[in-house]
């Protein structure tokens, strides 16, 4: 099982990363990526974990991804999010977003 981990770097959410540290075979974004780069990685990893601050509309970007503006993952990622099985979704409001992009997961 190949994780994509996305969790923006942020001291406020730092106590989430024993939840991903002891995963083998993980790449972690916490900045620096541009969406382009980030749906090829989606596309690239079998789960997806998401971690952060975040409202229904998406897990928030906290300036530290290239042309992300306030959301990394939003709705234009329902289509590759929905092609993945149990993907984790932890930020605020996330169980919204589930719903609205129809997304089966936790």
């Amino acid at each position: 099982m190949r994780y994509l981990i996305i969790h923006p770097k942020d001291q406020t959410t730092d106590f989430l990363k024993p939840i991903y540290t002891s995963f083998s075979n993980k790449t972690v974004i916490s900045g620096g990526i541009s969406k382009v780069k980030l749906r090829e990685l989606i596309k690239n990893h079998d789960r997806v974990i998401m971690l952060d601050h975040g409202t229904p509309h998406g897990l928030l970007s906290v300036n530290q991804l290239a042309d992300a503006g306030p959301y990394i993952i939003d709705s234009s990622f329902s289509d590759l999010l929905s092609e993945k099985s149990e993907n984790i979704f932890i930020w605020c409001h996330a169980d919204q977003f589930i719903k609205q992009n129809e997304l089966n997961d936790f």
